[in-house]
């Protein structure tokens, strides 16, 4: 399968945040797209305030691998470790993603949560992911 252009997975990644339900729910949308970096932001919306199931991490991760693997198949999370850095405000928080190793079945991505500046990260997490056979 040829690798994907930047448009297609800029398209590709828009489709996926709808896809994906946690990610849909939390209106999560690609801000930046580039060779190195993929950077996601739900918009702050009020009616999710304390709910802290609703976290963004696993979406951004999700999506991160999707536009960085070859295969078009949506990985199922395994195993998830986070860390609060700091508390949140009432605005938007942006996550942006590394994914630090692909085998054939699995995957490791670490994810950068922050706010206001970015070197200055309220929470960062890991992520293992199985990636289904085509």
């Amino acid at each position: 399968m040829p690798a994907l252009t930047a448009a297609e997975k800029s398209e590709l990644l828009s489709k996926m945040c709808h896809y994906i339900p946690q990610a849909r729910h939390l209106g999560v949308h690609l801000v930046a797209l580039d060779d190195q970096e993929i950077t996601l932001c739900p918009p702050y919306r009020k009616e999710l305030v304390g709910q802290r199931d609703l976290r963004m991490d696993y979406s951004a991760a999700a999506l991160h691998l999707i536009a960085k693997i070859e295969q078009t198949v949506i990985p199922k999370t395994t195993n998830f470790s986070l860390d609060y850095l700091r508390p949140t405000r009432l605005q938007d928080t942006y996550a942006q993603c590394a994914l630090t190793r692909q085998g054939r079945q699995v995957a490791n991505v670490s994810i950068t949560a922050w706010q206001e500046r970015r070197d200055r990260p309220c929470a960062i997490a890991r992520a293992h992911f199985l990636i289904p056979e085509q």
